[in-house]
């Protein structure tokens, strides 16, 4: 109990003024650190980024999956597409609300071909026109793969020379488009 009286109160490592100052240093945003520990910091809130960025697509996926479950597994795809621009276009939209309005839309789309159907073809059942409709929504012919000029799909690869120099180029060019191989324009 002696050695307990005789003890002083333990004073603190740093002055109260000096932590305070640090604190206001890098509170302040202006810390005097050294390049290697800003580089560090530099890669480190990258590194974070990167991770949210991350777990943000996986949620997203997530969620787009869990809306699309509800629904017809021939929408799945176009679905999503839709799902995906809607985000992309509003990040706090209701991705459920969308999806029934996209459902709802191409019902409706579907109906008025059954309707249309119906009408040039009065002798048709129901089903059958729902058939024709189904069997038309989804035979929807591709794009085509490229769009270009008359000369780029004349032109074949067999056709390809190579030529010494620009004369010989200009000569065989000329004399393509007075055969009619060649249509630049048109």
């Amino acid at each position: 109990v002696a050695m307990m009286r005789n003890l002083q109160p333990a004073k603190p490592a740093e002055k109260e003024a000096e932590v305070s100052d640090e604190l206001d240093r890098l509170l302040n945003g202006t810390p005097d650190l050294p390049k290697e520990v800003k580089d560090k910091i530099a890669m480190m809130e990258a590194r974070l980024h990167q991770q949210e960025v991350h777990a943000e697509r996986v949620r997203l996926r997530q969620e787009v999956a869990d809306v699309t479950d509800k629904y017809d597994k021939n929408l799945t795809t176009d679905l999503q597409q839709v799902l995906y621009s809607a985000v992309q276009r509003d990040p706090n939209v209701d991705l459920g609300r969308v999806a029934e309005q996209y459902t709802t839309w191409l019902a409706k789309r579907e109906e008025e071909a059954i309707a249309r159907y119906l009408e040039k073809n009065p002798g048709a059942s129901v089903a059958e026109a729902e058939t024709q409709a189904t069997e038309a929504s989804s035979s929807v012919p591709s794009r085509p793969k490229r769009a270009g000029t008359g000369a780029s799909s004349v032109a074949r690869t067999a056709d390809r020379k190579s030529y010494g120099t620009i004369k010989e180029g200009t000569e065989a060019l000329f004399k393509a488009m007075e055969r009619g191989d060649i249509k630049l324009f048109g």
